[in-house]
């Protein structure tokens, strides 16, 4: 029995020293483990890990988000990030790359941005971090733990987190889908308007008719996602009509749409193309 066991050590001590002896780089979009002599290399999506850093011991742990699989342990020496050659970067560039949280008992987590959901409880305060798909929990502390720049209480990074979900998961969805546009009372009677593009970029043809107006709408445009706060837009004058009659009209939007109003002089009945870009927070 006593053979077994020190058998059983042995094992886990080589183990530990092969896993030490690997070492690790990451960028903005992956991490790879490299094997001692780099006789073997295994890549990861950076959304498919999260890390855990000790600093008292100076050591860093890699798990896999979907199965809690320890992947890589090891001093914070045998991590490599380009431009980064001391720890204090590393870490600021870990901060970047993924959601920092301080826990009380000295770890620090970084969980990913992406493929994770988030449930808090308010009768105790806890929030915990879950792979999307196995729902294995990947972090579960106070929200007080979790860091966020310039956002603090409760209630405000519980907002930030949904509106960050909501532009990465739901907008990421429909970004392909094309937005609708009607004609306003400013354009005229007869007006007609169309559209192509997707919810970020496309163009937009504006053709007045009848008697246009000084002041109103020309047309609006209604995105296939509605952000929390407000749609950004920028609209470029893309043809020669157009940019002659730059003066004429001005944008605006909502969390969801945009319009094109005139602006003190009513366009001509002639057809204007416009291209949008759309962003938003």
């Amino acid at each position: 029995m006593k053979n077994i066991f020190y058998a059983l050590t042995l094992m886990l001590a080589l183990f530990q020293v092969a896993a030490s002896a690997q070492t690790v780089t990451l960028t903005p979009s992956a991490l790879e483990i490299v094997a001692p002599s780099a006789n073997a290399r295994t890549f990861y999506a950076i959304d498919e890990v999260y890390l855990i850093y000790q600093a008292s011991t100076a050591k860093l742990e890699i798990k896999e988000t979907g199965t809690n699989t320890r992947l890589w342990y090891g001093d914070t020496s045998s991590v490599t990030i380009s431009g980064s050659s001391i720890w204090s970067s590393k870490l600021t560039k870990f901060a970047l790359w993924f959601q920092d949280a301080t826990t009380t008992n000295g770890y620090r987590f970084f969980f990913p941005h992406d493929e994770v959901g988030y449930r808090y409880r308010s009768s105790n305060g806890v929030l915990t971090v879950f792979d999307e798909d196995t729902k294995s929990i990947i972090y579960a502390q106070s929200i007080d733990s979790v860091k966020i720049s310039g956002v603090t209480g409760a209630s405000n990074k519980l907002a930030y987190l949904r509106g960050k979900k909501f532009l990465r998961d739901y907008y990421n969805m429909k970004v392909g889908d094309v937005p609708t546009a009607v004609v306003g009372a400013a354009a005229g009677s007869g007006a007609t308007v169309t559209i192509a593009g997707n919810a970020t970029c496309g163009t937009i043809t504006l053709t007045p008719a009848g008697t246009p107006t000084t002041t109103g709408v020309l047309c609006t445009v209604t995105l296939p996602v509605t952000y929390p706060n407000k749609a950004i837009v920028s609209i470029t004058q893309y043809d020669p009509d157009s940019g002659a009659n730059a003066t004429r009209w001005f944008a605006d939007s909502t969390a969801g749409a945009f319009t094109l109003n005139a602006s003190g002089t009513a366009l001509a009945t002639t057809a204007y193309i416009f291209s949008y870009q759309v962003s938003g927070y």
